[in-house]
């Protein structure tokens, strides 16, 4: 199964997402912020990258312009939210390299493992 880094600083998200994960045979390193987000995805080479948007540090904007998915091509880049962020924020998300952004409550955490398991069937 593909290996999993999720960035997230809300305990309760990383956790529901890591074990959800898990549940469904997935590697999963967890990460509380973007920084050590970037760290780890340079590290392990993930196959996906859940991060969060808005973070301490550095928040999901901010990473990806940093790790530059477009220079990643085997690594799916997921971006979540649950805050309210100016419209033209997913087309900058998606032109960065992400293949989606989603709000956090409109998934639970099974749906998300069943979009990733979609994402990387169609690579």
């Amino acid at each position: 199964m593909p290996q999993l880094l999720v960035i997230d600083d809300d305990p309760a998200i990383r956790d529901a997402y890591q074990i959800a994960f898990e549940a469904n045979g997935y590697t999963v390193e967890v990460a509380t912020d973007g920084k050590a987000g970037l760290e780890a995805a340079k590290k392990n080479n993930p196959d996906v990258i859940c991060v969060d948007m808005i973070m301490p540090f550095m928040g999901g904007l901010e990473f990806l312009k940093a790790y530059e998915p477009l220079k990643h091509p085997h690594t799916k880049v997921i971006v979540s939210t649950n805050s309210q962020v100016p419209a033209d924020t997913e087309s900058d998300v998606l032109e960065l390299g992400a293949l989606k952004y989603i709000r956090k409550s409109a998934y639970t955490p099974q749906q998300l493992v069943d979009l990733v398991k979609q994402l990387v069937s169609t690579s």
